[in-house]
């Protein structure tokens, strides 16, 4: 307790109003710590189990202060076993498009489906993206999972056609690292060009939180150029 109230004067401190360039900035500040009694002593050992406690801080929310504690550092293991085998995952196919059916209100019908993402880990079973996005964000990878449910759901679009099953249009889900890609609208026309998918069928799902924020204009324009092409456009949560 003596530990979080000497974190949170800390925060106090560092996260006062200051000047610059003439403009007033506050910071946020994250603070993880450790005591020495729970490593077995030693300077590295310290210094790796905080930076697990500041790792655990700056994950939660901003201004947010950890202990570190055992349940931490085997969660930190777990999201860097998974970090670690995503790409496999994917190439051998583990990673998959399952589609939620959107049903209008009016009439009942099948409106379109949208795009989620599974996993089916060969140790830990089906995975939602609650279990393994927290490892991915911010990295490649999330480009990776990005490209294969978009190409998968291209793809089911595709065979739904040729069995007769007609489904009007695929949602999926894009993350603001994605939208930043200058490529990314010629990447989309790429695909939807190589599947022989009408603009009008795809969805890009975009967060509020993505487009909510100032100086993001790449991926303003990218929105802007998506829905020119015909694509359609939700917000997400």
């Amino acid at each position: 307790e003596s530990m979080v109230r000497i974190a949170g004067r800390l925060q106090l401190v560092a996260q006062q109003p200051m000047l610059l360039g003439g403009d007033t900035v506050q910071l946020t500040c994250c603070i993880g710590f450790c005591h020495a009694r729970q490593t077995g002593g030693g300077g590295r050992n310290l210094l790796e189990a905080a930076q697990v406690a500041v790792d655990e801080a700056t994950h939660h929310s901003p201004g947010a202060i950890r202990s570190y504690t055992a349940d931490l550092a085997q969660a930190r293991a777990d999201r860097d076993a998974l970090r670690a085998g995503f790409a496999a995952a994917v190439a051998e196919g583990q990673v998959q498009a399952h589609f939620q059916p959107q049903v209008s209100t009016d009439s009942g019908a099948v409106s379109g489906v949208e795009a989620l993402a599974r996993w089916h880990h060969p140790d830990r079973g089906l995975l939602t993206p609650g279990a393994f996005l927290p490892a991915i964000e911010g990295t490649d990878l999330m480009d990776l999972l990005g490209a294969a449910m978009l190409t998968q759901s291209l793809a089911a679009l595709k065979s739904w056609d040729a069995a007769g099953q007609r489904v009007p249009s695929v949602s999926v889900n894009f993350s603001a690292r994605e939208l930043a890609d200058p490529e990314l609208p010629e990447r989309l026309a790429w695909e939807l060009d190589q599947h022989a998918v009408a603009a009008g069928r795809l969805t890009v799902e975009v967060l509020e939180s993505v487009v909510a924020g100032d100086g993001e204009d790449i991926i303003a324009r990218n929105i802007r150029r998506i829905a020119e092409m015909g694509c359609g456009v939700d917000m997400d949560d």
